[in-house]
C-alpha cells in the first residue's frame, strides 16, 4: 500500500489516498480478502508533516494537520482493525524514527512537529497493542534512523537494508 504509484507496474501494489477514509478502507478489504492470512505488517509512514517550523507563525489548516495525523496513526489503526481476523502468530513492526522521541536530533530542525509527532502517535500505538497482546502477535516499533541525502550512508544503504531485513525477519 502506498500513497504514489511507483510505476512499478506491479498488480499487489494498492495506492491508498490518507485523505479518503471510505476508498481507503475499500481497497483495503479487496486485498485482505485475497489472504488467508497475514504472518508480516510494515509500516513505515512518509507522509504528512504538518506543520513544520514554516507552519507555526501562521493559521493551523486542520486539513494539513487531519493528513498528517491520517498518515501515521490513522491508516495503520484503519489496516490493523480491518485485517484483525487474518493476524494471528503475525508481526507487526512500526518503522519509527529518532525524532519520535529525540528532539536534539541535528538536521531536522524543520520537521520537529508534525512528521516527529506522527511518528510518536504511530510508536506509542504499536507500543500500546504490544502491552494489550492478543493471538500471539509480536509488535514493535524499530527505529534506525537513515540518512537518505548522505554520500556516506547511501554507500552504506545495501548493509544497512540487509540487516534491518534479517533483524525484521528473525524477531
Amino acid at each position: 500500500f502506498s500513497h504514489k504509484n511507483n510505476g512499478t507496474n506491479d498488480k499487489q501494489q494498492h495506492v491508498i489516498d490518507y485523505n479518503n477514509l471510505e476508498k481507503t478502507s475499500l481497497i483495503i478489504n479487496h486485498a485482505i480478502s485475497l489472504l488467508s492470512h497475514i504472518d508480516l505488517l510494515l509500516f513505515n509512514q512518509v507522509g504528512g508533516a504538518y506543520p513544520n517550523i514554516t507552519d507555526i507563525d501562521t493559521a493551523p489548516n486542520i486539513n494539513q494537520y487531519i493528513h498528517t495525523l491520517n498518515a501515521h496513526a490513522i491508516i495503520p489503526h484503519l489496516f490493523l482493525s480491518l485485517c484483525a481476523n487474518k493476524l494471528q502468530n503475525a508481526k507487526i513492526v512500526n518503522m519509527s524514527s529518532p525524532v519520535a522521541w529525540n528532539y536534539k536530533k541535528e538536521g531536522f530542525i524543520g520537521t520537529l512537529v508534525g512528521y516527529c509527532a506522527g511518528k510518536s502517535w504511530a510508536t506509542h500505538m504499536i507500543q500500546s497493542l504490544a502491552a494489550n497482546r492478543k493471538n500471539n502477535n509480536v509488535y514493535f516499533s524499530i527505529a534506525p534512523g537513515m540518512n537518505y541525502d548522505s554520500a556516506e550512508h547511501k554507500e552504506k544503504y545495501t548493509i544497512w537494508l540487509k540487516n534491518l531485513y534479517e533483524f525484521i525477519m528473525s524477531a
